[in-house]
Parts: structure tokens; sequence; C-alpha cells
């Protein structure tokens, strides 16, 4: 575990322990102009990253909309006719082993005691 901790804490710059961040670049097929885009336009555009209806739609710029997702979003560039969609997704073993290894637990006399020895007082 201290190693896994170690990796995280050294290279804390390079990647994020806890979270995976998938992006993948698109090219929007036709032309669009953010005053046209109705529902069906918007079921289209989530059907090219495999997402169902966004939970929220923004339209930063007049000719860019953002749409939001459980845990991804799709940011659409109609002048460019590109788009970029990031999606957001837990590393649950590494991220519990990292919580594992911070809990920080008190003894009997008063000492802190870091890691896996406190496993006993994890609820």
């Amino acid at each position: 575990m201290y190693c896994l901790s170690g990796i995280a804490l050294n290279h804390v710059d390079d990647w994020n322990p806890d979270f995976i961040l998938t992006k993948q670049e698109l090219i929007i097929p036709t032309d669009y102009h953010v005053t046209q885009i109705r529902n069906k336009e918007l079921e289209v555009f989530s059907k090219m990253v495999g997402e169902s209806r966004p939970k929220f739609v923004d339209s930063p710029t007049k000719d860019q909309l953002k749409l939001y997702y459980k845990d991804a979003s799709l940011h659409l560039n109609f002048s460019t006719r590109k788009g970029l969609y990031e999606h957001i997704a837990k590393r649950p073993i590494f991220m519990k082993l990292m919580r594992f290894t911070a809990t920080v637990c008190r003894d009997g006399d008063g000492f802190l005691i870091f890691s896996g020895l406190c496993l006993s007082s994890l609820p």
C-alpha cells in the first residue's frame, strides 16, 4: 500500500489517482447554428458519444454549445465543426486504497497512527 500511495504522490502532476478522465474529439457532420438546436439535434449529438439526454445545456458563445451529462460533458464548436467529449470515472480500487492509507487514528496514548494500522477503527 505504501508503494501505491508513494507512486500517486510522486506523480500527482502527471495523473489523478482518484479519477480517470477520458477525452474524445469528434467532427460535427453537418453545419449547425446554435439557434437551430432543438431536442432532435441534442439527441443526435448525445448518441454520437454514447450518452442519453443531457441534464443541462449551455451556450457560452454564439457558436458553441455545451451539453452536460451525469459524469461527462460535450463541448461543441459550430464554427470549427469540432467537438470535445470528456468523461470522468472513479478509480475504484486505487481510490479506496488511497483513502485507507490516509486514514488517521489516535491510539490510547494520543499518538497519531497513519495507514492500514487503523483498519479496525474504520467504519
